[in-house]
This record gives C-alpha cells, sequence and structure tokens, in this order.
C-alpha cells in the first residue's frame, strides 16, 4: 500500500521478491524489485491519489512461484 501523501515507492516495491513481476498489460510490465519504485512513480506519481478495489482472488501455488491473475481491465 502507498501512502497517500508521502507516495513511499520504495516501500510499495518492497511488497515484491527479487525477481517478482508487476504486469499491468500485456505489453506493461515490470519484473524485480531493483527499478520497481520508479516503474510505479512514473505511472501512479501524476496523480493525487487512486483508488482500487481487488477481490476474490484464486492465487495460484506451485512449490515456491504464486501467480494472482488480474481479472479486470486487461485479459
Amino acid at each position: 500500500m502507498v501512502d497517500r501523501v508521502l507516495k513511499d515507492w520504495t516501500g510499495y516495491a518492497a511488497n515484491y521478491t527479487d525477481d517478482g513481476v508487476l504486469a499491468i498489460s500485456p505489453t506493461i510490465a515490470h519484473t524485480g524489485r531493483e527499478g520497481m519504485a520508479e516503474f510505479v512513480a512514473a505511472g501512479l506519481g501524476q496523480y493525487a491519489g487512486t483508488h482500487h478495489v481487488s477481490t476474490n482472488h484464486a492465487i495460484s501455488v506451485d512449490g515456491d512461484h504464486a501467480l494472482l491473475p488480474h481479472r479486470g481491465a486487461h485479459p
């Protein structure tokens, strides 16, 4: 979670593993914690605030790999 006043992008990036992937769409993604703060700030930093609701997650786990597919606007 990012504080709406402080915009703690480094704290946001800390939620990811070193090889974690943030996939916004098939063509917009970032892999790894390094550079994640800058990637997220470039997209969200322009807004005074955002609000997202995400429910009913179906997480697939296979060994040490977990996948949470997004079932929203992007296929």
